[in-house]
């Protein structure tokens, strides 16, 4: 079977055992004296679902629980003390929420939020599955939170900026925590790919125009994105498939980088992962 990873339409990928999670890839992606923040892939898509918590309030938010997160990563709240005080959507595409009722169950005095531009898809959420063939999920919880751009919500200290990104999704956000330490993009920008933009209000010239918020950001920022591995604003300027219309700032790149299918293949982790269908 072929389906697209996450609604991405980048490349085509096989899952293997399509209703096997895999919860081997658990990652910490950061952790100092203020911020933990942690990710596993989750839900029958494998979205990346996010935890970030502010270790001195203790207040913590669930990004994008596309499914049951699992054993190691719900440890890392209990271990902590931490307070689930957000569930937040990056998006409101079923492999990115099919998880919320769940986890509003196990933390039930947790604020629901997805982009307001989202609400009519995130209540019609149950009937995505269907869409591709996949067993159907249950109802998502109430919103609690209809998102805005710019809007920044608190875990103690530490804020959540929330950038409106559309063009996947009419409500696709960018979370920026910090701001500054770390970007979650959903599917908005993953490594070395991007978002689909045939699905429910996507938008190719939406999309377009989305890229160039980008541009404000530097290139060490580590960017924790709807799935796949981690990667950063600055080897996306250079290696994105969709960076000839990102408004990024003009930088030199070695005539030696030119991307081909066989490089692609050996050295990105979409490509490689579907090889044996290019």
């Amino acid at each position: 079977m072929i389906i697209v990873l996450g609604l991405v339409g980048v490349v085509g990928v096989k899952l293997f055992g399509i209703l096997k999670e895999n919860r081997e890839n658990f990652r910490v992606v950061l952790d100092n004296e203020r911020l933990h923040v942690v990710t596993v892939p989750a839900g029958v898509l494998q979205a990346n679902c996010i935890l970030v918590a502010d270790k001195l309030s203790k207040n913590a938010v669930i990004v994008d629980a596309g499914g049951d997160p699992g054993k190691e990563f719900l440890s890392v709240i209990s271990d902590n003390g931490y307070f689930i005080k957000y569930i937040l959507a990056t998006h409101a595409h079923f492999d990115h929420v099919a998880g919320f009722s769940k986890m509003k169950k196990r933390f039930p005095e947790a604020k629901v939020g997805v982009h307001i531009s989202d609400k009519e898809l995130y209540v019609d959420v149950p009937k995505q599955p269907a869409l591709f063939n996949l067993p159907k999920m249950g109802s998502v919880p109430d919103c609690d939170i209809l998102l805005k751009d710019k809007q920044i919500l608190h875990l103690g200290a530490i804020g959540i900026k929330v950038i409106h990104t559309p063009g996947h999704s009419p409500g696709g956000v960018l979370f920026d925590i910090g701001p500054g330490d770390v970007l979650l993009t959903g599917d908005t920008l993953m490594m070395g790919g991007f978002g689909r933009t045939d699905l429910w209000g996507g938008s190719s010239k939406a999309l377009e125009k989305s890229f160039s918020k980008f541009s404000t950001f530097p290139d060490d920022m580590i960017i924790v994105s709807g799935h796949g591995p981690e990667t950063t604003i600055g080897y996306e300027r250079k290696w994105n498939f969709y960076s000839h219309f990102m408004k990024f700032k003009q930088r030199s790149i070695p005539s030696d980088t030119t991307r081909t299918i066989d490089r692609e293949k050996k050295e990105d982790s979409f490509v490689s992962s579907s090889r044996e269908y290019l």
